[in-house]
C-alpha cells in the first residue's frame, strides 16, 4: 500500500493511521513527526532544526527531501500532512506512486470543538479530549503515562484561520488527487472506533 489521507483538523486522521500502523503495519508518515525526528538531517537546503530554530517555516524543498529519504525504506505507507501544495504534489509523483487516497471529511464546526479543550501526550503524541476521548486518569496518557499538554496553536481564533489556509492550500491538492487515484471517503463526524470499522474494512484490498 502506497496511500495518502486527507481532511481537515479534528477528523482523526492521526488516530486512524497509528491504528493502522499498530494493526497492519503500514508506516504513518506525518509530515510534524518526521521533522522533529530528522531535525538533523542534511540537505542541500540545510537541516529542518535550521528553520524550526529560526521560528521560520520548514520550505518546500527541505520537507520533500526529507520525506524522499524516509519514502527510500518503505514499501507500504500512509503519508498524512503531506502533500499540502501543488509543488510537493509534483515532487512527489517524481519520487514514488501512489494507488489510494482517504479522505476524512468534517465540518468546520466540527473542527472548532474537537480542537478546543484538546490535550496532546507530551511523549507519543497521542491525542486526548475532554469530552470525545477523555484520558482514563487525568492528565496522563493511556497509552505510556506521560503527561498530556495542550497546544498553543488549539485557540478558537487560530483554529478558525488554519481552517481557512486548509480550504485555501490542500483542497486544491485534495481535488487534484481525487481525479488521479482511488478514493476511500470517509464520514468522520462519527465516533473514532466507529470510523476505524469502516476504514480498515475499506483499505483492506489495498495492504
Amino acid at each position: 500500500m502506497k496511500g495518502l489521507i486527507f481532511g481537515p483538523l479534528g477528523a482523526g486522521k492521526g488516530v486512524q493511521c497509528r491504528k493502522l500502523e499498530k494493526q497492519e503495519g503500514v508506516r504513518h508518515v506525518e509530515t510534524g513527526t518526521i521533522l522533529r525526528e530528522n531535525r538533523e538531517m542534511e540537505t542541500p537546503y540545510g537541516t529542518p532544526a535550521d528553520y524550526i530554530e529560526a521560528g521560520d517555516y520548514v520550505p518546500d524543498e527541505v520537507i520533500n527531501e526529507v520525506v524522499e529519504q524516509i519514502l527510500r525504506d518503505e514499501s507500504r505507507f500512509i503519508l498524512d500532512g503531506y502533500p499540502r501544495t501543488m509543488s510537493q504534489v509534483s515532487y512527489l509523483s517524481s519520487i514514488t506512486d501512489l494507488s489510494v487516497m482517504v479522505y476524512m471529511h468534517v465540518s468546520d464546526e466540527t473542527t472548532l470543538n474537537r480542537l478546543k479543550n484538546r490535550q496532546i501526550c507530551s511523549s507519543c503524541n497521542e491525542s486526548y479530549h475532554e469530552e470525545y476521548k477523555p484520558p482514563a486518569q487525568t492528565g496522563q496518557c493511556d497509552s505510556c503515562a506521560a503527561p498530556l499538554v495542550e497546544r498553543s496553536d488549539d485557540d478558537e481564533e487560530i483554529i478558525r484561520h488554519r481552517i481557512e489556509v486548509y480550504k485555501e492550500k490542500t483542497v486544491p491538492v485534495i481535488e487534484h488527487y481525487s481525479d488521479q487515484l482511488d478514493v476511500i471517503s470517509i464520514d468522520a463526524e462519527r465516533p473514532h472506533d466507529v470510523v476505524w470499522k469502516e476504514l480498515s474494512s475499506a483499505i483492506r484490498p489495498y495492504l
